[in-house]
C-alpha cells in the first residue's frame, strides 16, 4: 500500500515525519534524547510523492493549480490544508488512477460538510473510498472503510491507541511506569504525550493537567476555531481524545491489577466545570 501527500504547511510536514520517523523527529527528551521511536519503524519506502500544492495568493481567477501531479502512483491519498480547489481538481482526477482511497483530516475552518458530501459523490463515481476525520486523531479503523482501515492498521496512524503500565511505590503511591504507543496521532503527538506521562500520579485530575499540558507543548497542530459541528475547538477535540485514549489504557491497566475502585475514577472522571 503506497502513499500519495498533496499538502501545505506544517501540519502536512508533521504527517509525513512522522511516517518516516527520522531521528530527532520528536525532541521530547532533547537535549538528552533516548531516540526511543527512532528505527521501530520507516515507511519513507511507501511515500511514492509528495507534492506541495499552491496557497491561496497562488491561485488567480480561472486558474488551474500547476503544481505538476501528472498520474498519481499510490493507492493512498492525504490531502492536508490545501486549497478547496486544488482539492476538487485532484479528486476529479481520479478516475482511472490507482487510487483507491483519499483522506483529507480538517484541522482547521474552511473545509464544510457540503463540501466533503461534494467531494464524496465524485468519489463515488470511481468507486474511491473517503475519510475526512475531524481532526485528524479522530481516523478510528472500526468506523472506517475497509481501504482506509487497512491504512489505520498497517501505518499505525489515526485515532491513538496506547497501553500502560502502572507501579506502586514504597509509600503506596501509584505512578504510570509504562507507556507504549500501539497508534498515533498522525501528526505523532502520541509519542509526546507518552513520554510525558511516565513517573505521573495515577490519579485522573493529575494525569489530566500532564497530558493537558504535553499536548499543547507539542504542540498540536489543530486550530483553536471552533468548529459547528463538533461543538468545540478542534485543538479541543484533539485534546480530549488524547486524554480519553490515556485514560481507557490506564483504566484498563488498573482494573487487570484488581484496583477496580482506581480504575472507575478514571472512567467516571469528568473535566471540572
Amino acid at each position: 500500500m503506497d502513499i500519495l501527500f498533496v499538502y501545505q504547511g506544517e501540519f502536512g510536514e508533521r504527517v509525513i515525519g512522522n511516517l518516516i520517523n527520522y531521528d530527532k523527529f520528536c525532541t521530547v527528551c532533547d537535549p538528552a534524547c533516548s531516540s526511543c521511536r527512532f528505527g521501530q519503524f520507516n515507511w519513507s519506502s511507501e511515500i511514492k510523492q509528495a507534492l506541495i500544492a499552491p496557497g491561496p495568493d497562488e491561485l488567480g481567477p480561472g486558474q488551474d493549480s500547476g503544481f505538476g501531479l501528472e498520474e498519481p502512483r499510490a493507492e493512498v491519498a492525504f490531502l492536508i490544508d490545501i486549497h478547496p480547489d486544488v482539492m476538487l481538481e485532484f479528486c476529479e482526477s481520479l478516475g482511472d488512477s490507482m487510487v483507491k482511497a483519499v483522506i483529507i483530516p480538517i484541522e482547521r475552518p474552511g473545509i464544510g460538510p457540503g463540501f466533503i458530501r461534494q467531494i464524496q459523490d465524485i468519489l463515488h463515481e470511481s468507486d474511491i473510498e473517503l475519510a475526512a476525520p475531524k481532526p485528524a486523531c479522530s481516523l478510528d479503523p472500526e468506523k472506517c472503510s475497509p481501504k482506509i482501515g487497512e491504512f489505520v492498521n498497517r501505518y499505525f496512524v489515526g485515532r491513538p491507541l496506547i497501553e500502560v503500565e502502572t507501579g506502586v511505590t514504597g509509600s503506596g503511591e501509584i505512578l504510570i511506569s509504562k507507556a507504549r504507543v500501539v497508534r498515533s496521532s498522525p501528526c505523532g503527538a502520541t509519542w509526546y504525550i507518552c513520554r510525558r506521562i511516565v513517573g505521573t500520579s495515577a490519579l485522573p485530575g493529575d494525569m489530566a493537567e500532564v497530558i493537558s499540558g504535553a499536548h499543547h507543548a507539542y504542540p498540536c497542530t489543530a486550530s483553536m476555531s471552533v468548529d459547528r459541528e463538533i461543538g468545540d475547538t478542534f485543538l479541543h477535540e484533539a485534546g480530549c481524545i488524547a486524554r480519553e485514549t490515556i485514560f481507557d489504557a490506564t483504566a484498563g491497566d488498573l482494573a487487570a491489577r484488581g484496583m477496580e475502585e482506581e480504575a472507575r475514577r478514571f472512567r467516571d472522571w469528568k473535566p471540572p466545570g
